[in-house]
This record gives structure tokens, sequence and C-alpha cells, in this order.
């Protein structure tokens, strides 16, 4: 039984009552889209949020990625939560300041890619991708070796991120089809768009990484919906509800070191029986909710609020400014500080664990581990700026599919930000996805000037 039910009651009805307010605020009032990075925003916050503290009102068992020190972070989630309101309501004043859309004038749109120029930065990012494979494959061969690994490849990878990155950029070079399509409405475009979209899925899939999964239909369906055709709610409604139990029953299927692609879908089809079979399968449509990925980020949150300042110090900004050092690549700075993720389960978990294991870590938690409160409603005002920026970037970059194409990958990045340190949001964003973006359509404009709304305005 928990003892702290109660004030944990409270505080999520208090969450929940400042994301209802917000929301209808930006819908009714603000007229948001429901792909607006405010409501997206909005929604990842309570996935991440609310399962673990709503779990310990049913149970405390600790089971598949719960952590092992629930019962001495109850006496501090329901003070995670308020604080967490706190930075939303901070997030939703400086959403709405008016300064994001002076800070959106710092970003320039790109060029237009007129013709068949689309296909040449696909053509671009897509060698670089395979080379940068190749390399981390040990040859051509290897990236398939690679691929039926499985969920073990994350282990091949790790220490090697400068060359794994091919990986998301193949979903950059696949949006340059969608790219050729907004501009041509040529259907051929499309086809080989959604064919490159079901390979790369498939893909994904066989490895084991459903937030590459994720990703790829988050910025997709972004792009679609701001540059070639809006989607409906209902159709929203469907694309959400079904995504996201495909990839749930997926967790529960996927498995590593797979001998080939027959050998991947026998293993799947077997464990896929067993699990009906057991009657187990029904737990894989919400086991992410409960045990899984989405109940441990916010661990983070109490797990800060106990220690900073007692048996943790404060970090007073230096895990912020130590951030741009992660750049470069750990192979060539061997004394890199420790990201967040691998900082918190040597601390919390012992030291044993390998570099390569590591618990998620709330974006949040990282303001108070170095400011305390303070730290999490900064933390929070800086997401309201930040977002708001890339909402305003769209907004003024209408009818450009590079703009389009920029907001889709920024805005469909927001989950891992959320489950991330602001390293994921100044080095990961850019490294994976971003950067692959300004390359290909400086490559394929060949250097063409981009544009700066405000500058062209006030020059008109």
């Amino acid at each position: 039984m928990n003892p702290n039910a109660e004030s944990i009651v409270v505080a999520l009805v208090g969450f929940a009552t400042a994301i209802c307010l917000v929301l209808v605020y930006a819908r009714v009032l603000r007229h948001a889209d429901l792909l607006d990075p405010v409501v997206i925003f909005s929604v990842f916050l309570v996935i991440f949020v609310v399962p673990l503290p709503l779990r310990t009102l049913f149970t405390l068992q600790i089971k598949g990625d719960v952590t092992p020190h629930l019962p001495a972070l109850l006496p501090y989630m329901a003070e995670a939560i308020w604080w967490t309101t706190a930075a939303y309501i901070a997030f939703a004043l400086a959403y709405w300041s008016g300064l994001g859309r002076t800070l959106a004038s710092i970003f320039p749109h790109p060029p237009i890619l007129r013709g068949h120029r689309p296909l040449g930065a696909a053509a671009v990012i897509l060698f670089v991708s395979l080379v940068l494979l190749i390399t981390l494959g040990g040859g051509l061969a290897g990236i398939g070796d690679l691929i039926l690994l499985g969920y073990a490849s994350s282990a091949k990878t790790f220490g090697r991120g400068y060359l794994a990155v091919g990986f998301p950029w193949l979903i950059v070079s696949l949006l340059f089809l969608f790219y050729m399509y907004a501009t041509h409405r040529t259907t051929r475009w499309l086809v080989y768009g959604l064919v490159g979209s079901a390979v790369l899925a498939s893909m994904y899939l066989i490895m084991g990484n459903r937030s590459l999964v994720m990703y790829l239909l988050i910025a997709l369906i972004l792009f679609v919906h701001v540059q070639i055709r809006s989607f409906s709610k209902k159709q929203l409604l469907v694309l959400t509800v079904c995504g996201f139990v495909a990839l749930n029953v997926y967790g529960f299927l996927r498995s590593s070191n797979y001998t080939s692609l027959t050998g991947y879908f026998h293993s799947t089809g077997n464990t896929l029986q067993l699990l009906q079979q057991s009657g187990k399968l029904d737990k894989g449509l919400y086991y992410t909710l409960t045990n899984g990925e989405f109940a441990v980020p916010f661990e983070t949150m109490p797990q800060m609020i106990q220690s900073v300042g007692n048996t943790v110090p404060y970090q007073y900004g230096k895990t912020f400014l130590q951030a741009p050092l992660f750049f470069v690549p750990s192979a060539l700075f061997p004394n890199r500080p420790l990201p967040l993720t691998n900082w918190y389960m040597n601390t919390f978990y012992g030291k044993t664990a390998g570099l390569n294991h590591g618990r998620a870590f709330f974006f949040l938690a990282e303001g108070y581990l170095n400011f305390g409160p303070i730290g999490v409603l900064l933390v929070g005002i800086m997401w309201g700026l930040y977002l708001s920026a890339i909402a305003e970037y769209r907004r003024r970059g209408i009818g450009n599919p590079g703009t389009a194409m920029i907001y889709s990958l920024a805005v469909a990045f927001i989950p891992r930000q959320i489950a991330g340190s602001f390293v994921t949001l100044l080095v990961a964003l850019p490294e994976q996805s971003l950067g692959a973006a300004v390359i290909g359509i400086v490559a394929a404009s060949l250097g063409a000037g981009w544009v700066w709304r405000l500058r062209v305005q006030r020059q008109q």
C-alpha cells in the first residue's frame, strides 16, 4: 500500500488540470492545430509523467523497467509532480509570450529546391549514410549483419554514435522523396516515399529500435500534414492509437541475433504464438505505460529532489555548459564527461553498470540537479521559448518544403528530448537529423542563400 497515495492523487489532479486548461486555451482561444508543438509537447509530457506515480496507486511491485528505488522515492513523488506542473505553466506562459516570434527571426529559411534537386539532396544524404554505416559494419555485408543483431545492435554501436547517425539520416533522405512529391504532385514520388517508409520501418523493427520507428512516423505525419495534405481529427486519432498499440506489442516480440530474415520472421511468429497461448499478449497493448520505458524517466525527478543538496551536490549549470563537448565523438575525447543517463546509472545503481547501460533522464530533473526548483522553472521557460520559435518558424515559412522538413524533424524529436538531458536538444537533434537536412539542401541548391523572412519584409 502506498502511504503517500493521497498527496500523489492531489498532485496528479493539479497536473491534469493545468494540462487541460492549457490545451483548451490553445485550441479555443489560440486556434492551435492538433499537431502544433504545444499540443504534441503536452501529450508526451503526460505520457512520461503520469504512468509511474499513477502506477504506485495500484501496486508497488518492482517489475520490468520500474526502478527498485521506488519505495524510497514515494515521499518525493507528489513534490516532483507539483514542480513539473509549475514548469509546465512557466512553459505555457513563455510559449505565448511573444518572445518566441522574435527568436524565430534568428533562423533562416532554406531555398526551395526546384526540379529534381530534392532527389539530389536525397542521394547525397543516402550516400553519406551508407558510407557511415559501411564503416560501422566493417563492409557492405556488415550492415546486414548489424541489422540482424536485432535488439543487441545498440551495444554494437556504443561509442560509435558518430557512425550510427547513418540510421536516422536515412529518415532525412526519405523525407526528400516526400519533398519531391510536395513540389511536383506526381503520384510515383508518393509511392516511392511510402515504399521507402515501409522499408525503413521494417529495418528499424528488425533492429528492435522502436524510437526510430516512432521518429520516422511522427516526422512523416508532420511533414505531410504541414506541406501536403492536413489530417482530420479522426485520421490522427486512428494513426495515434494504431501506432501506439503496434509499437507496444512489438516490444514483446523483438529479440536479438537473428541468423537471417527467415529466422527473424520465424522467431517473431513463435514469440507471438507463445504470448497468445499464455494470455500475456493483452499486456503488450500498454506495458510501456506500466512497466516499460514511459515509466522510467520520471523516476529521476523525485530522485533529484531527494538527493540534490544531500548526497549529490548542486551542479550550478555545469551540465548545461558541458553539453557542447558532446559534439566531439567519445572516440576522439575519451575523457569526455559522462552523459547524465550514465552518470545517473553509476550514481544510483552502482558503478558496475557498463557505459552502454543507462536510465533515461527526465529533462526537468536536469534543471533540479543544477539549480533546484529555480532550475526546473528555467528549463520550462526555455522549452516554451524554444517551441514557440519553432512554431513561428513554420508559420513564416508556409509553402517552403525545406522549412516544413526542418520543422517536422525538430518537433518529432520532442519525445526523445523530454526523456533526455540538454545534450539531446543541443547535440543529438542537429547531429541525427537537422544537420543532414541542411547538408542535403545546401548540396542540392549548390549553396544558394538562405532567407531571413523578417529582413525581407522590412526591405519591402
